[in-house]
């Protein structure tokens, strides 16, 4: 609600500072000027001024009530009219893309998700025995031993 800066008096151009900010309109920022400048009419004792200083002030509220609606209204063209120039770039350099031959880049596809891997974990038992010969330890698989090279069978 752009209207309610105009409450404060010495901000009561802020209002029309936020309309011309919103709604991109430069006559906003003039009505902003001339009820600020209506700031530097104050002087102390000198009542002829501060009731002019006073009108402008109750003027600018009565104005940016008025406008209020107005100030809505061409606030959500302005936001449209940005989005069509949006789009307008988008099918200009889609044209651009097709006169000269360069592809739009694809949409990335959707993460598919990873094969899951399956870890198999194996226990192997070695059994040892011991040499007739030497008396070392040797894996009951072997059929000599691996330090004299005796027969384990």
């Amino acid at each position: 609600h752009f209207w309610v800066w105009a409450l404060v008096p010495v901000f009561n151009c802020g209002a029309f500072i936020h309309a011309a900010i919103i709604t991109k309109r430069n006559k906003y920022y003039i009505f902003a000027v001339l009820y600020f400048l209506a700031n530097f009419l104050i002087e102390e004792g000198n009542d002829p001024q501060m009731w002019v200083w006073f009108s402008t002030y109750v003027i600018g509220i009565i104005h940016a009530w008025k406008i209020r609606h107005q100030v809505t209204v061409e606030s959500h063209k302005a936001t449209l009219d940005k989005h069509k120039a949006e789009e307008k770039v988008l099918q200009d350099i889609n044209k651009l893309n097709d006169e000269y031959g360069v592809s739009a880049p694809a949409p990335s596809p959707a993460p598919q998700s990873l094969p899951v891997m399956v870890e198999r974990i194996i226990i192997k038992e070695i059994v040892k025995i011991p040499c007739p010969y030497c008396g070392s330890l040797a894996e009951n698989t072997v059929s000599k031993c691996p330090q004299c090279g005796g027969d384990i069978r």
